[in-house]
């Protein structure tokens, strides 16, 4: 009936939790860009490839993919360090 499908399911229901879902990864994303957490914003940079790849933004999807990938992965310790020091402090600076 209205809003629900016919298999009983709550459409607005459904859509309310997705949207506070994402909202809420914004609201991480954002807070920790503002105080400059690289720690947090890689696993954030991970689901927004799946929000991205569920949108068929699939050049976004990769490309945050390959950063992660590289960070994670490809580039060596030292290599890591310097450049989430220097991201961080980046991030500090654009919200100073």
């Amino acid at each position: 009936e209205g809003e629900q499908a016919k298999d009983g399911v709550d459409m607005v229901y459904e859509n309310a939790l997705l949207f506070m879902r994402d909202a809420l990864y914004m609201r991480e994303f954002t807070d920790a860009i503002k105080v400059g957490d690289s720690g947090r914003i890689i696993p954030m940079l991970k689901k927004f490839a799946l929000m991205y790849c569920g949108l068929r933004r699939t050049k976004y999807a990769y490309e945050m993919l390959h950063v992660v990938h590289n960070l994670e992965k490809v580039w060596p310790e030292s290599l890591r360090y310097v450049l989430l020091c220097i991201f961080s402090w980046f991030l500090l600076e654009l919200t100073s």
